[in-house]
C-alpha cells in the first residue's frame, strides 16, 4: 500500500484529486518515469546540456508528453512512487497550496522549471531547470484530473530540444575527433536559438573567427572536409 505510507501533506494533496486510497489512483499513476540515459545518446547529451548547441523555447507544458526525468532518484519508478520519494514534496505542496496558480495559469512568465524534448516527449532536465518536485507532483494532478475531465493546464516551462542524432553525431565530432574530449580547436554554436531548424555556426576556438555559417548540422563535417587547417582524423 503506497497511500497509507504518505505524509498528512501528501495526502492532503491527493484528497484535493478526490484520492483516498490506492484503490483510486488513475491507471496513469503506476507508469513507469523513463531515464534519459536510456533515451539519448553521448553526443546528444552533449548538444542539449550546452544550450548554444540545441534549439531553446519557451513552451506550456503537455503534461501528457511528460514521460521521464535525468534525476536517477526517480527514473525507473512510478509516478506515484516518485511522488512518494520526493526529496522536498511537502515544502511543495504548501507552497501551491498558497499560491496554485503559480503552478495552474496559463501566465506569459515561465516557471523557472525545465525540460528537453525528444521525439515529442518530455524529459525533466536539471541543466535547463529541472523541478522534478514540482513536475512530478503536477503530473499526478493532470492523471487525475484529466480523468474526469476536470481541468486542463500547462505551465509556461523553458525547453531544450534535443538535435537529431546525426547533427549531434556531427558536433561531437568535429570538436573532438579522436572520439573523446580532447578540444580541435573548434567551437559548434546554435545559429539561431529559438528556431527548430538545426543550423550551425563553426568557429575556430572559443571566441572566433568564424569559419563556416548558418550551416546545417548534417552538413558540418562536409564542409569542413574542405578546410585544411584542423588537425582532424578523417
Amino acid at each position: 500500500m503506497i497511500y497509507e505510507k504518505l505524509s498528512p501533506t501528501k495526502k492532503r494533496f491527493l484528497n484535493l484529486l478526490g484520492i483516498y486510497s490506492d484503490d483510486d489512483f488513475p491507471k496513469g499513476f503506476y507508469d513507469v518515469i523513463k531515464s534519459t540515459k536510456d533515451v539519448i545518446t553521448e553526443s546528444e547529451k552533449f548538444c542539449v546540456d550546452d544550450y548554444r548547441k540545441c534549439c531553446c523555447k519557451k513552451e506550456h507544458l503537455d503534461f501528457s508528453r511528460l514521460v521521464g526525468t535525468d534525476h536517477d532518484r526517480y527514473a525507473g519508478k512510478s509516478w506515484i512512487e516518485a511522488f512518494s520519494d520526493l526529496d522536498r514534496g511537502d515544502k511543495n505542496i504548501e507552497l501551491f497550496f498558497r499560491n496554485p496558480n503559480y503552478y495552474l495559469n496559463e501566465s506569459e512568465n515561465d516557471v523557472d522549471m525545465g525540460v528537453i524534448e525528444k521525439d515529442n516527449e518530455f524529459y525533466i532536465y536539471s541543466r535547463c531547470g529541472g523541478g522534478n518536485n514540482r513536475l512530478i507532483m503536477m503530473k499526478l494532478f493532470y492523471l487525475a484530473q484529466s480523468r474526469n475531465g476536470a481541468l486542463y493546464f500547462s505551465p509556461l516551462v523553458r525547453v531544450r530540444v534535443v538535435p537529431t542524432k546525426s547533427t549531434a553525431d556531427n558536433i561531437f565530432y568535429c570538436m573532438f575527433p579522436d572520439g573523446g574530449f580532447t578540444d580541435s580547436g573548434l567551437e559548434v554554436i546554435k545559429s539561431d536559438n529559438g528556431v527548430r531548424e538545426e543550423k550551425y555556426d563553426v568557429l575556430e576556438g572559443f571566441s572566433g573567427p568564424i569559419i563556416l555559417e548558418n550551416v546545417n548540422g548534417p552538413e558540418i563535417l562536409k564542409k569542413l572536409s574542405n578546410i585544411d587547417k584542423r588537425n582532424m582524423k578523417r
